[in-house]
């Protein structure tokens, strides 16, 4: 059972590999996206001293709900990494704007 379990691994090799190397490219996407909406979010939000207070309550609600979306995929980008023995990506900035 082992010899036939060793046999799979490797059959899959080649397919890991792809994937590992598409789980790296998207993570690096979503690390400048993320990097873009931070600046954003420094610049414009939620905490910036020219906006209302009306504002910057529909700003803090537009935040949380990117923060969410943004959440969810650093979740899909650790299970992946963690499946492929990848290094694990950290994303300072999503945790400021949480």
């Amino acid at each position: 059972m082992i010899e036939t379990a060793n046999k799979k691994d490797h059959e899959v090799g080649e397919y890991k590999k792809t994937y590992a190397s598409i789980t790296m490219t998207g993570v690096a996407k979503f690390k400048k996206d993320l990097a873009v909406e931070y600046e954003k979010y420094k610049a414009h939000g939620p905490g910036t001293s020219d906006v209302s207070l009306d504002e910057g309550l529909e700003l803090l609600q537009a935040s949380r709900d990117l923060c969410l979306t943004f959440t969810i995929q650093k979740n899909d980008n650790l299970l992946s990494e963690t499946l492929f023995d990848l290094e694990i990506s950290t994303y300072p900035d999503l945790n400021d704007m949480i």
